[in-house]
Parts: C-alpha cells; sequence; structure tokens
C-alpha cells in the first residue's frame, strides 16, 4: 500500500484526518474480470443446476443492458490477465483524546508540519 493524509488537530481532544491509499494486490480476480469469457454449456455441464444457472448470469452481464450488438462470445478476451487488481480509497477520520493531554507529553511523536 502506498499513501499520504493529513491530520488537523481542532483542539488538544479532536482532530480531523483525511488519507487516501492505492493498494496493488496479488490476483486479477477483485473485480472478477479477467482472462476471458467462460462457455455457458462448460458451466452447466459442470455445476449444479441452481448455481449454473445463476453462474451463467452472472458470467455475461451485456444482455441486461439492452443495447443491441453489446453482446460477448465464448473465448472472447475479458479483461488482462498480465496486470493485477489495484484500488484506490479515501478516508475521513475524526478522532476525540479523552483524559488528560499533558500525561503524553513527554513522550515521543511523530514530526509535525506546519503550513
Amino acid at each position: 500500500p502506498m499513501g499520504f493524509g493529513l491530520k488537523y488537530y481542532m483542539s488538544d481532544h479532536v482532530n480531523l484526518g483525511l488519507e487516501f491509499l492505492y493498494r496493488k494486490t496479488f490476483t486479477d480476480y477483485i473485480d472478477d474480470v479477467s482472462t476471458t469469457f467462460v462457455d455457458p454449456a462448460v458451466l452447466a455441464a459442470n455445476l449444479p443446476p441452481g448455481t449454473a444457472q445463476i453462474a451463467i448470469a452472472m458470467a455475461n452481464k451485456s444482455p441486461l443492458q439492452g443495447i443491441p450488438g453489446t453482446g460477448y462470445n465464448p473465448g472472447d478476451k475479458r479483461g488482462d490477465p498480465t496486470q493485477k487488481d489495484a484500488y484506490f480509497t479515501i478516508g475521513f477520520k475524526l478522532g476525540f483524546r479523552f483524559g488528560d493531554t499533558n500525561k503524553y507529553a513527554n513522550s515521543t511523536r511523530c514530526p509535525l508540519l506546519r503550513f
């Protein structure tokens, strides 16, 4: 993971934070898109009937779009298997410090950048 964040102390007891994180994964199946489209006959032959019906519907959702000519055929490319998945997150934080803040005054802290 890579990222950076900002923290703003509104008072000795309240702070606001914002962080941006980028994470690269070791898989290409977080979004279930990789390699090629599977032949529905293969799914039907290797899965129980109820499960096969759901798998076939979920494997190619282009008919649900209702746009003619947007379908895919078995074996068509479905993603790039040479590239692993990655994702980006933004986090907002609100922090509260309870109790006496003076007892932390002599502890080692991260360097503080002031703008």
